[in-house]
Order: C-alpha cells, then sequence, then structure tokens
C-alpha cells in the first residue's frame, strides 16, 4: 500500500489502488502556530518560545540538556544548545532564513549521527486522543527522543513529550516500539511479558512463523482448490462440472477534480478523479443486456448498485446446479474493464450501505491490460462523423460506454471454454497466474482415475518410532479423547511403546495398504469412534489417511488417498514438510540477472573489450583489443521458464540423459560429508542410460566456493555465478566513476544495497544451487567447493512435458495464423505457470475493513502498515500477519528458476565458447532470457551476418546449431532465435537500451516522452 522510501523532494508519492496516486506532502517544522495553546497546557509537553525555525532541535535539548530539581534550562539556553546541535549535525552555523525541519530529508542523517531512534506522535481531534504515527529507528540504540507533531495545514511545529504514557494512556513496547498496552488493563504486564518476549527474540521485528503440512500432500489445485470439482470427481460425476459462465462486466468514465485538502496531520490530497459515468453489461443464459446511469442522475452511483445487485440474481440463478446438494460458489463475478482495481476504489465510498457491505477484499484479480493509443487524424475525423449520428455528447458518451462494457465479453468467453478444456473454472480464480498453474497441474494429472490402480512400494526403510515420538503419540491421544468427553483410562500408555514399535515396523496401514516410513508416518485410527484409544479399539494408519477419514466422507476419502498413490506413482510434487526445506528453498529463490556490460557500443568505432586478471598483483585490467566491432545482435531464449521445465531433451544438455528434470517430493536432508560429495560428485550425471538416471536423485546444495585463479580468466568476461549479494555503495567498492555519478546526480550513496550480479565465487558466503547450476559450474566453470553445508534431495519427474509443448505449439499456431492475441495469451500462460509454485505468502498482509474506532486500535499494535479512508466510519487497514503457510510447491519454483541460469549458462559456455571466436565479441547488456553481443565480423557484410564470420569450430557448431538455434523464427523449447540486430548499441542502464533506431525503456510510454530519442541516449 505504501512505498516508505525517502526521495530528494519533501513529497511523498502513495499508491493505493493501481493508478490512483495521493501526493503527502510533509510540512517543514518551524516557528510556533496558534494552534498549540491547547497543548502547551499539558506538563507532559514541553515547549520553548523560539521566533525561528528551531522548534525540532530545542526539542532534542530536552535530551541533551533535560530539566531535573535543581536546574530548569530557561529558553534562551536551549535556543543556544539547539542552533550548536544543528551545527553539529549539519556542519553548518545556523542562520535566521532556515526554513525548519525536513523529514523526509533530514531525519536519516539526525538519527545517525545522534544514534538516536525518534518517535513521532500527532493529535487528532475526533475524538481526542494522541497517537504513534511513526518511528525513526537506528540499529543497535537504545535511545529515545519522543515529539509532538503538530500541523495546521500550512505550517508545522514540534515539541517534546517528557511522558509519552501520561499523554496517551498506553504504555509501548520497548524493543520495537509499535506494540501498545491500555495502562488501566488489568492483564497489562502479563501481555507485556507476552509481547516482549516474542519481541526480545525477533529483534523488535515481525518475523513470520511459516506453518507447513504435518505430511507432504498432492498439489493439484485444479481439484483441491475448486470444491465443486472435487465433489464431483470423488462421486463419478465428472460430466455435470461445468464452468462460470454468467457474468457481470462495468466500465467508469472519470474526470481529474484538484482538491488540494489537508489529509491527516501531516499531509494533504492535491487532486483525486470524480466518477461521471458508469455502464455494464449482464452475461446471461438469456442473453445480454446492459444498462447505464451517469453523473445528471442524483447519487447515480448507488443507483447502479441497487440495479447491479439485482441483476446479480439472477447471474447466480444461472451460474447454479440443479441438484443444491452439490457445492458450489455463489459469488458474482463483476469484471472491470481497463484497470478493475481502481475502479473498485472509487465504487468503495458507495459500498456502505444499509442494503450491502464489504465482507472480504481480494489482493488480485485477472489482470486485462489495456494500451492507450493517440488518435490519428483519419481516425478523429471517423470519430467527428461517428459523433455526429447522436444527438448530444452524452448519447455519444451512453454509446461508448456501454460498448466499451461489452466488447470484452467475447475474448472473458473465449478464456473461459479455452481454460475448461483443461478442467480449469477460469472465473473461481483471482489471477491468470493461478490458472495457468492449475492448467499445468491439471495436464500433469490428465491420466488419473479415481478407481485406477495405483500402489507402488516405497523402498524406504520401515520405520522404527523412537519413545518420545511415541509419548507424544500418547498424550495426543489423551487430550483429544478428552476434549471429545470420551472415556480415556484405558487407553494406550508409554508402557506399549515396545508393542507398538513392532506393530508399526511389521504392518501397514490398514486404508491405503502402505508400509510405514519417516516419511509415511504411522498413527492409530480408532475401530468404534465413540470410544477412546484403547488397545482392542485400535489399528494402524498412515497420518494422512487418518486425516482423510476425519471428514467423514467416504467418496472423499477415497479420492484423496487415490491423489496421494498418483502423486507417488508419477513422481509429481507434493508440498512441504520441513521447515528447513522451507527455508533453504525460500532464502534461495533467485531472480533472474538484468545487467549491463558495455554501455556504448557503434560499428566501426567500438572497440571489442575483454577484462584480464593479473595472478600475480592480484588486479583486474579492462582491455581495449584491435578487433573493432561491425554490428550487435540481441538473442532471446523462446519462453525459458517453461523451456526448462517441459522435460525435453537437448543435445547441449551434458546432464541426466540431456533431459532437465523438476523436482517432486523433498526426500531427506543430508550433512554427512561424504554423502553429499557422493551426490554432487556422481559420476552418473553424465550417464545417458535411461536405467541409471531414473535412479538418480535431485538436489540442492549448500556450499562455499570460488573459481580456481588459474582459470578466472575463461570466466571474467561473464561471471557464471548469478547471485545477490550485499553491495556497499561507496567510492572504495564501486570504483571512483560510479561512486562520482551517485553523487553527482545526488542518488543514493555510502549504504548498503542487495543486487542481483554475476560473480566468480560465492563472496564468501554460503549459497544453494541446484544439482544442474552446481555441476556446470563445477565442470565447465572451474568452481572448487570450499565447504559443502548440506545436501537436500527430491524426487524427480518431467511430467511437465504435454502442458508445454501444447501451449508452444498453440503459440506457434497463433503466430503462423497472425493472430496476436491468442499468441500473446499463451506466452502470459506459458511465463506465469510457474508463479503459483513461487507464491510467497510471508510478503502477504491483511487488509480489514475496520470502524474509525477499531482502526484507531489498529495503529497502536505492532503489525500495522497503513491505512485508507473509504468512507465516513470506514477504513481498509493493512496489517501484518505473525503466521503464513505454504501450501505450494516451493522446489518447483526453485529449479525453474536455477535451471534457467543453468541453462544460460550452458549456452554461452558450452556453446559459444567453443563454437565461435569469443576474442572478437563482447557482451553487452542481458535480461533474465536475452543477451546482447557486440561483434567483430566482416565489415563488408551487414549485421544480418549474425555470428557466421566469427566460428572457429565449424564442425563443432554443425553438430549443435539444430538444437540451439531455432527454424525460421519458429517458438521452439529450449532454443534460441536472433530478436534483434543492428550496427549500434547504447545501454544506459538495465531494460533501458537503444538498438539502431529501437528503443526499449522499459516502464515509460516512449509516445507520451517524445523527449527520448536516440540522440538522448548518446548525450547520457
Amino acid at each position: 500500500m505504501q512505498e516508505r522510501t525517502n526521495t530528494d523532494t519533501n513529497e511523498k508519492i502513495v499508491s493505493i489502488f493501481s493508478i490512483m496516486l495521493f501526493v503527502f506532502r510533509y510540512p517543514l517544522a518551524g516557528a510556533a502556530i496558534p494552534s498549540l495553546k491547547q497543548h502547551i497546557k499539558r506538563r507532559e509537553i514541553y515547549y520553548v518560545d523560539c521566533k525561528v525555525n528551531l522548534c525540532f532541535w530545542t526539542a532534542y535539548s530536552f535530551i541533551t540538556m533535560p530539566n531535573s530539581k535543581d536546574k530548569r534550562w530557561k529558553d534562551c539556553s536551549r535556543i543556544a544548545e539547539a542552533k550548536h546541535i544543528f551545527s553539529r549535525v549539519n556542519g553548518v552555523e545556523f542562520r535566521d532564513n532556515y526554513q525548519g525541519f525536513d523529514f523526509v530529508g533530514d531525519i536519516d542523517n539526525f538519527i545517525k549521527k545522534e544514534q538516536i531512534n525518534v518517535h513521532m506522535y500527532t493529535y487528532e481531534s475526533d475524538p481526542p486522543h494522541y497517537e504513534l504515527t511513526q518511528n525513526y529507528l537506528v540499529n543497535g540504540s537504545d535511545k529515545q527522543f519522543n515529539i509532538l507533531f503538530i500541523n495546521d495545514g500550512i505550517n508545522a511545529h514540534i515539541m517534546h513529550i517528557s511522558d509519552v504514557e501520561a499523554l496517551t494512556g498506553f504504555r509501548f513496547c520497548n524493543i520495537c516500539h509499535k506494540q501498545a498496552f491500555r495502562i488501566g488493563d488489568t492483564n497489562l504486564q502479563q501481555q507485556m511479558r507476552n509481547h516482549m518476549k516474542k519481541c526480545q527474540k525477533n529483534g523488535g521485528k515481525i518475523v513470520k512463523k511459516v506453518i507447513l503440512e504435518k505430511f507432504a500432500k498432492p498439489f493439484v489445485p485444479h481439484i483441491l482448490s475448486n470444491k465443486t470439482n472435487k465433489y464431483l470427481l470423488a462421486n463419478n460425476l465428472t460430466h455435470l462440472f461445468k464452468p462460470t459462465r454468467y457474468y457481470i462486466t462495468y466500465d467508469i468514465e472519470t474526470l481529474e477534480k484538484k482538491v488540494n485538502e489537508k489529509f491527516g496531520d501531516s499531509s494533504q490530497v492535491t487532486a483525486t478523479l470524480i466518477p461521471y459515468a458508469i455502464a455494464s453489461t449482464v452475461k446471461l443464459a438469456s442473453g445480454i443486456h446492459s444498462f447505464y446511469y451517469d453523473i445528471r442522475s442524483e447519487n447515480f452511483l448507488d443507483k447502479w448498485l441497487e440495479q447491479l445487485f439485482e441483476e446479480a440474481k439472477q447471474v447466480k440463478k444461472d451460474n447454479k446446479y440443479i441438484d443444491e446438494t452439490i457445492p458450489q460458489y455463489y459469488e458474482v463475478s463483476v469484471i472491470g474493464f481497463n484497470s478493475a482495481k481502481f475502479d473498485a476504489s472509487i465504487l468503495f465510498k458507495n459500498l456502505k450501505s444499509k442494503d450491502w457491505t464489504i465482507s472480504k477484499m481480494l489482493q488480485e484479480i485477472l489482470g486485462m491490460d489495456y494500451i492507450r493509443k493517440k488518435l490519428s487524424e483519419d481516425k478523429y475525423k471517423e470519430y467527428l462523423v461517428d459523433a455526429a449520428k447522436h444527438k448530444t455528447r452524452w448519447d455519444y458518451l451512453k454509446h461508448y460506454n456501454i460498448l466499451d462494457s461489452r466488447v470484452i465479453i467475447e475474448p472473458i468467453d473465449y478464456l473461459i471454454e479455452l481454460m475448461f478444456k483443461y478442467n480449469v473454472d477460469m472465473l473461481a480464480n483471482i489471477s491468470i497466474s493461478q490458472c495457468s498453474n492449475a492448467i499445468k497441474y491439471s495436464m500433469a494429472y490428465n491420466g488419473f482415475d479415481i478407481n485406477g490402480d495405483y500402489n507402488c512400494e516405497s523402498t524406504d526403510k520401515s520405520i522404527e518410532i523412537t519413545q518420545n515420538y511415541w509419548r507424544a503419540k500418547v498424550e495426543s491421544y489423551i487430550e483429544q479423547d478428552n476434549k471429545k468427553n470420551r472415556d480415556s483410562s484405558n487407553n494406550v500408555t508409554i508402557d506399549d511403546y515396545d508393542y507398538f514399535k513392532e506393530l508399526f515396523k511389521n504392518q501397514r496401514c490398514h486404508i491405503c495398504n502402505a508400509r510405514f516410513t519417516w516419511k509415511n508416518r504411522p498413527t492409530l485410527d480408532r475401530i468404534d469412534n465413540s470410544k477412546g484409544h484403547s488397545k482392542d479399539n485400535v489399528i494402524p494408519c498412515c497420518l494422512y489417511c487418518n486425516v482423510c477419514k476425519a471428514n467423514r466422507d467416504e467418496k472423499l476419502m477415497k479420492l484423496m488417498i487415490q491423489l496421494r498413490k498418483y502423486a507417488l506413482f508419477k513422481q509429481l510434487p507434493m508440498t512441504l514438510t520441513s521447515d528447513e526445506g522451507y527455508q533453504l528453498l525460500r532464502k534461495g529463490i533467485t531472480g533472474g540477472i538484468s545487467n549491463v556490460m558495455h554501455r556504448y557500443n557503434i560499428a566501426g568505432e567500438t572497440r571489442i573489450n575483454h577484462f584480464e586478471f593479473d595472478q600475480e598483483n592480484k588486479c583486474v585490467y579492462s582491455i581495449d583489443l584491435d578487433y573493432v566491432m561491425t554490428h550487435v545482435v540481441q538473442l532471446d531464449f523462446h519462453s525459458q521458464y517453461p523451456s526448462v521445465m517441459s522435460g525435453e531433451p537437448n543435445a547441449l544438455n551434458p546432464y541426466t540423459n540431456h533431459i532437465i528434470h523438476m523436482p517432486a517430493q523433498l526426500s531427506e536432508r543430508i550433512t554427512d560429508q561424504d554423502r553429499c560429495k557422493a551426490l554432487i560428485y556422481d559420476t552418473n550425471r553424465f550417464s545417458n542410460d535411461s536405467l541409471v538416471v531414473d535412479k538418480m536423485q535431485l538436489f540442492v546444495a549448500e556450499i562455499k566456493g570460488h573459481v580456481d585463479e588459474r582459470y578466472i580468466n575463461e570466466v571474467i568476461n561473464w561471471g557464471p555465478i548469478l547471485r545477490n549479494i550485499d553491495i556497499r555503495t561507496n567510492n572504495e567498492t564501486i570504483g571512483e566513476f560510479m561512486y562520482n555519478h551517485l553523487v553527482n546526480h545526488q542518488l543514493p550513496h555510502d549504504k548498503t544495497e542487495r543486487k542481483l550480479t554475476n560473480l566468480v565465487d560465492t563472496n564468501n558466503e554460503v549459497m544453494s544451487f541446484n544439482n544442474y547450476y552446481l555441476w556446470i559450474l563445477i565442470d565447465t566453470c572451474h568452481l572448487v567447493t570450499d565447504e559443502i553445508v548440506s545436501v537436500t534431495t527430491f524426487t524427480k519427474h518431467s511430467n511437465f512435458n504435454s502442458f508445454v509443448k501444447e501451449f508452444m505449439n498453440l503459440r506457434q499456431q497463433a503466430k503462423d495464423a497472425k493472430n496476436e492475441g491468442l499468441g500473446q495469451f499463451c506466452k502470459l500462460i506459458l511465463n506465469s505457470a510457474f508463479g503459483g509454485d513461487a507464491l510467497n505468502s510471508e510478503k502477504y498482509s491483511n487488509t480489514r475493513l475496520l470502524s474509525a474506532n477499531k482502526t484507531f486500535i489498529q495503529h497502536l499494535m505492532g503489525g500495522f502498515i497503513h491505512s485508507t479512508e473509504l468512507n465516513e466510519d470506514l477504513y481498509a487497514v493493512q496489517v501484518d500477519r505473525e503466521n503464513c503457510r505454504c501450501n505450494t510447491c516451493l522446489q518447483v519454483a526453485y529449479f525453474v528458476l536455477d535451471s534457467a541460469k543453468f541453462w544460460y549458462v550452458n549456452f554461452i559456455y558450452n556453446f559459444m565458447n567453443k563454437a565461435y571466436d569469443m576474442s572478437r565479441m563482447h557482451f553487452v547488456q542481458g535480461d533474465t532470457d536475452s543477451l546482447t553481443w557486440a561483434i567483430s565480423g566482416n565489415p563488408n557484410r551487414g549485421p544480418e551476418q549474425l555470428f557466421e564470420e566469427v566460428i572457429k569450430d565449424q564442425g563443432f557448431f554443425d553438430t549443435y546449431k539444430d538444437c540451439v538455434f531455432s527454424e525460421n523464427g519458429q517458438k521452439q523449447i529450449l532454443h534460441i532465435g536472433a530478436e534483434k540486430y543492428g550496427y549500434n548499441c547504447i545501454a544506459l542502464s538495465p531494460k533501458n537500451y537503444i538498438i539502431n533506431d529501437e528503443i526499449v525503456l522499459k516502464g515509460v510510454i516512449l509516445d507520451q516522452n517524445p523527449q527520448i530519442n536516440e540522440q538522448t541516449f548518446i548525450d547520457c
């Protein structure tokens, strides 16, 4: 909701809903203002009468020169002390024309120099109270400075608070300085002890506890996340399953209105958008119809909402199943045209009424991009002719407003039917990423039959339970029975350990007939559910089956057990149960590289540049070679993320029979050094025998390593280790040129930033790599492992092959048919398919809808993030959570990202380095799935020569070219194509470059910024 970062102006921009921008201005704190009178009378507030803008510094004088019983400092002394502090902190003498303290520009320097935490409080008049607004904290300091910030909309003043508890009526945690406890609460001491114990452990931060499944479950979102599909499949009624076909669309027209109103105590809104017309189209079984309201009608949004809810009744009825015993969704989808999130923000204040209310806020919706284009002269003439057909402008507006709400009906219907082909109900999901992930797993489970035989014998050793395991079980059985008022006097006891140890070792689950292992742990299932866990009333059962049986529905139990059997039989991904495994994968997930190595590349002028490491003097030289570049070529990997998850063989891959496998279930974490080395250096990785490869497991290894100095010059021009490291942006680290650039342009410097970059070692840190990435670093890039911390193993599969191949083929067919819309949709489905696996709920917060009074209470809680007023007594309050869950297959996302890096490195080091003369080219810039090279080729040929003139090993090139380069622009799995080529490339920064006259500048609409052109790039 709010990005709390400082800029070099005194403005903060806060994005509330997609594109609604609020500009928050912090008035400079200075001389006294009239509204101070009521606060000065409070004995907890210290005021200094001063005619110049020194209030922040005079308030701080109460910290540096505190009053005592024997000595109370006069105002003149405090003013002198304030000027002295000002000079010490800012390095300049105080002048009377000083404008006042700027919290945006000055606070960081102040807390750093003085090593003190600043806590800002403000006053709210309705109801009258003082509240904590902001904390400015410096690590390692226990000094506190409490200030009261008073603002009258134009000017502001700061005073020192001597007693926060007396002023606010709350006691604040002295560790996090956020959590508040009401002074009069009878449980104050106990609440504070409990909170501070947790707070101290986490260093004052909210460290979320990740709640994982107790046992691995199959991840089948198209079934298990859709209660209707789940029920119908369990009851052999899949022929009844249907998608949500009926819905409502809407489109709002708005105008900008200048307001310049005070907003809260420390900021103001300069402009807002006012709706003046709204249209909706209703898709029903009986047909399509539309309705429209505009500002000429009183309370037109309320009238639109009233009709919307009436129309929704029929939509709900049309979507219903005839058999009402079938679990189903009754929500009606209302889809906005051109930024639905923004439209919804306008309607919030109208959604709070006596007839309806907001019960839930969704964080994400189906994405539908809308591209703004300027009208050409001919199009404008067409508009004038078309407009003349309508009597008034209002008629014209109504016509096109309704048309906008109708135009998306056909594409939505097409997507609904396309996704339903894969048993995915599009409107039952809230994002394209969620839909595409469901399609991916739907196709992986395409062969599933609820009545199929998927029994497979586990090769794991039978479990031998420990006494601690049995003791925990006995205690949980007693707790369960007592909770349900069952007689537990004859329950199994600790003394029965030996009996049940043998029972679990030698018997099987009475439901699924599986052996008990540490991956498939046992429990006891009661024969007569009315009785307790007595020895004669229990039989062995695996935990998974026991939980599935607990819902009392035999058919659903069978479905869940069969899904698990199928997942194990096909080695499909299952959810994580190990916290160590979760932390390893979550911390190790690393996005794609985006970097620039050579900014200025002009044909006939720029020399090919290489780095060279001087082993003797331990320094690196940048050397311009004799070769002058003739052209640039940009290569693009075709749908790289889907390609590496496809399981499609490619001869350029030297490992596991030329196939990149995906992980299924986490097996174990190994720390034994001999076992770790055996897995990492297993020579079977080069095997082309499918029987040998089938027995191998995938792994993620935590290691420290470096490239041997003797081989650094082989990798120095493109560091093969792509990982995040902390970089200090000072002169010593980033060099004089870049440091001066930051200083001269008033950009942040002398601070630590975490950046993804190219490395030739692990920066003396423990880093994790998947097996493919680590193998190529060791085998091709001469990585030496200095330390092995652990190796975590996974079973493997290649069951995403059908998904990737089908959508790659569909994308190519769309391209051949010049169907740009379908092609973009297939690309979106492919590229977002791994996003559902990477879902990071740790980053999520809750948005609660609260009254003004409850919102105030939330402001005093440690998890509070931000609040937005929606109506007179309705606020959207963003609150951080202490717990989160991981119900997705995080291991799949990790392997997709690391395998993509493996394929990137493999292409450069195992193809380009062997096929081409690399001394005649240098790397210009690259992105996640693209890379640009400056080449010194034949000066008598144009850029279309690509790499033809720099081939050094024609035999190698001819052998592997067909498994590397795509034919005739075709989109092929694990292939690469020439995206652009030309004479020049100027790359100013990542995702910001020009090849010839084609500009790429991510996040900027070039049509609206004509000042950005080729000359602009040259001048920079």
